[in-house]
């Protein structure tokens, strides 16, 4: 368990080395966890990028049902969950054990920094675990008046400021540095312009939720139940879901009938809700890597929602980072400096794959794109690559 030792101490040059020789990334001791386990529970915030991006699962869990997200919570440790979010955790996912969530955990530890930030994320303050108890009672319990005071605050205030449910918030994975340094565009191509990226709606990966049949649907085609619950599953980033699914029948290809996303496949809507993990899964289990639906290929929706991790799975599976969208003709390079994502940005310019002078079908490349977008640091990065 040499590379569970070094992801718990934080040794990245140690990990590395491991991992280079061939260590599993993703290898279980007796209790069923993983690297990335060790690594959320001493805090290696700056260990865990290493091993995401080399294939740790990352709502893997252990015999008890942990995930990394829920040991983070336990040890109070901040920047390791904000770097978990930022690679596309699902922050409200539950211990199968105990049914808690990450607040419940940080609450009942006095973890008010992580409390609060949580709150900001969007997590219920009255999800209810397996005894019925909220994260405030579970503050009490364990004597952390400062925790619970807080909760209690905000459960008294008025509801309609709090942030909404994670669930229904609508969650592009950027880069959050640069996406705060940069103002968002007035009309947004993600919901107003079908020829970019997004359909008419956003995809049920960014704001959750069960759709809901009405008339105009009645003509339409339905999936069985394990169908729904494959697409529901990817859209949630859920990979034990995910596996159910698949082991109950549900098929790989299905594409989606719900308002906004017809014909997208859970492969694209894990790519664009930025769940590395799922896409692994379902392109192992048979999904195709270049799928079309609407015009686009998981790779379009990985770079708009501004998720390297999502593209480097999709790379290793022999995904094209150059394949042009039907309508505008656009690549992951356009839609990444439209979108304001510079990380995604910087990957694809460094693997030297993407032209970026490349034009689309208006004559705009990822340089024009991102000036009209205001998206200053790409304009400036883009510009010094070709210097």
């Amino acid at each position: 368990m040499a590379l569970h030792l070094a992801s718990a101490k934080g040794h990245i040059t140690k990990a590395l080395e491991l991992l280079q020789n061939g260590t599993s990334v993703n290898a279980r001791d007796d209790t069923g966890r993983r690297p990335l386990h060790l690594a959320a529970t001493t805090g290696q915030h700056t260990l865990i990028p290493v091993l995401l991006e080399n294939g740790a699962m990352m709502e893997a869990q252990d015999k008890q049902g942990i995930r990394a997200v829920h040991l983070a919570a336990v040890g109070g440790h901040l920047e390791t969950l904000v770097v978990l979010e930022k690679h596309g955790c699902h922050l409200p996912a539950v211990c199968d054990n105990s049914k808690s969530t990450s607040l419940h955990l940080a609450a009942e530890k006095g973890h008010l920094d992580v409390v609060k930030w949580l709150v900001e994320q969007g997590l219920s303050i009255t999800a209810k675990d397996i005894n019925r108890l909220i994260p405030q009672q579970r503050a009490e319990d364990t004597h952390q008046h400062h925790v619970a005071d807080f909760l209690h605050k905000l459960a008294v205030s008025d509801q309609t400021q709090l942030p909404p449910p994670i669930a229904d918030r609508f969650r592009v994975q950027a880069n959050k540095k640069d996406r705060k340094r940069l103002p968002r565009r007035q009309s947004d191509p993600l919901r107003n312009n079908k020829e970019q990226i997004g359909p008419a709606d956003i995809p049920r990966g960014a704001v959750g939720g069960r759709r809901v049949v009405s008339a105009a649907d009645t003509n339409k085609h339905f999936n069985s139940a394990d169908d729904e619950s494959l697409l529901e599953a990817a859209a949630d980033g859920d990979l034990q879901a995910v596996m159910e699914a698949l082991r109950d029948g549900a098929h790989l290809e299905v594409s989606s009938t719900r308002k906004g996303e017809e014909g997208l496949r859970a492969v694209h809507l894990a790519a664009w809700g930025g769940y590395a993990d799922v896409v692994g899964h379902l392109l192992e289990a048979g999904a195709r890597s270049e799928v079309v639906a609407d015009g686009r290929r998981p790779v379009h929706w990985a770079a708009a929602g501004g998720h390297v991790g999502v593209l480097k799975v999709l790379h290793k599976y022999g995904c094209q980072l150059n394949a042009l969208t039907a309508v505008s003709k656009w690549t992951t390079l356009h839609l990444a400096a439209d979108q304001g994502n510079l990380e995604v940005v910087r990957w694809l310019v460094e693997k030297g794959q993407l032209d970026t002078q490349a034009t689309s079908v208006n004559d705009s490349t990822p340089e024009q794109l991102a000036k009209a977008a205001h998206n200053t640091d790409i304009v400036n990065y883009l510009r010094s690559r070709q210097t």
